[in-house]
């Protein structure tokens, strides 16, 4: 029997405690831009990617062009190297195509962003939905979740929060540079005057994430307004650095990557385990490459989920496929009966 859509008003009440965005989430406010084959085809047309790893693209996805997938790729072809003795020469230029990949991605993600200014309807819907949640985990690297939440706390001060508050101190340049705290229970507690909270984490990092080369520290970009684009561009530029960004291949690699963040770490072991009763999944494809969120997540804690589903321009039998994957994929965590499936285009939902 096929699961019914429902239009995310009609179940929306019984879903307020925890939102997981993905990919999905970005490409619904910025359909041009954040697609996987935009992404690539944007780093190919400026350049960014050699051709010898071009063609590692056209063979290993040639239908939709994944950087993940890739990255997935050159990562086997150094294992399967190393465990073959290949020379130490050889084995470098499939780890500098590895490097070069991911630095791609990076600088795409920044150059094809939209400006604040060009999704503010978008923008405002977004922070209203986030409202509704007690937890948000945001997988994608873009800054409109974080510009969203700028909005609500406009007026609202300190309704969405994400642990970083306290200033780092540097003389050097007039951007605030944000310290995580790991105290969950005050991120948890509604401040200011608040009825409720919104806590927001970055379970892969984000562009305005970043960690220093001393200690290691996370630090968060404090700014607001149509030019922060332009200024953490300039910081990456003048810094020599790159964002706190996980965007590893496999779901393994992954995991090494956020072992080596404190920030990551914490949201790893220590958020997401935590989170309990009723989860909103609105973007997320759940693939092999995310396997360990899944992993941290508690059967004994979830009662009910509920999925976002594309329905437009797709046949009923793509649409019961996915319906049938997604059931599969959520059996270790809920029953059948309890999950929940929804039309992300649907009024009220996310940005719509």
């Amino acid at each position: 029997m096929i699961k019914k859509v429902h239009k995310w008003r009609e179940i929306a009440t019984h879903f307020t405690d925890n939102l997981i965005v993905g990919n999905g989430g970005s490409i619904a406010v910025c359909p041009d831009r954040f697609r996987y084959k935009d992404l690539h085809a944007y780093a190919v047309n400026n350049e960014l990617l050699k051709s010898n790893v071009i063609d590692v693209f056209k063979k290993a996805t040639p239908r939709n062009p994944d950087f993940e997938k890739v990255l997935y790729q050159l990562w086997l072809a150094d294992f399967i190297n190393k465990k073959f003795d290949v020379e130490k020469s050889e084995r470098e230029r499939v780890r500098e195509g590895y490097t070069l990949v991911r630095r791609a991605l990076i600088n795409t993600v920044k150059d094809i962003h939209p400006k604040q200014a060009q999704i503010e309807s978008k923008l405002q819907q977004i922070g209203r939905f986030i409202c509704n949640f007690s937890n948000v985990l945001y997988l994608n690297y873009d800054l409109i979740l974080y510009w969203a939440s700028l909005k609500v706390n406009s007026k609202e001060k300190h309704r969405c929060k994400d642990g970083f508050s306290s200033k780092a101190s540097n003389k050097r340049t007039s951007i605030s540079r944000l310290k995580f705290s790991d105290d969950l229970e005050k991120i948890w507690e509604p401040y200011n005057g608040n009825s409720a909270s919104t806590a927001i984490f970055y379970p892969h990092g984000s562009l305005m994430l970043y960690q220093t080369r001393a200690k290691h520290e996370e630090r968060k970009l404090g700014l607001a307004g149509d030019d922060m684009l332009d200024i953490i561009t300039e910081f990456w530029a003048k810094n020599d650095n790159q964002p706190l960004f996980v965007c590893e291949g496999s779901s393994d690699e992954k995991l090494a990557s956020i072992s080596g963040s404190n920030y990551l770490t914490t949201v790893y072991q220590k958020v997401i385990p935590r989170l309990k009763n009723s989860f909103v999944i609105y973007g997320w494809s759940m693939g092999e490459e995310d396997e360990h969120i899944i992993r941290q997540l508690k059967r004994e804690s979830i009662s009910k989920v509920a999925v976002s589903i594309v329905r437009k321009d797709r046949s009923e039998q793509s649409i019961s496929k996915e319906l049938g994957y997604i059931t599969d994929k959520l059996s270790n965590l809920v029953s059948e009966e309890n999950i929940y499936f929804f039309d992300a285009d649907s009024k009220g939902c996310w940005c719509h």
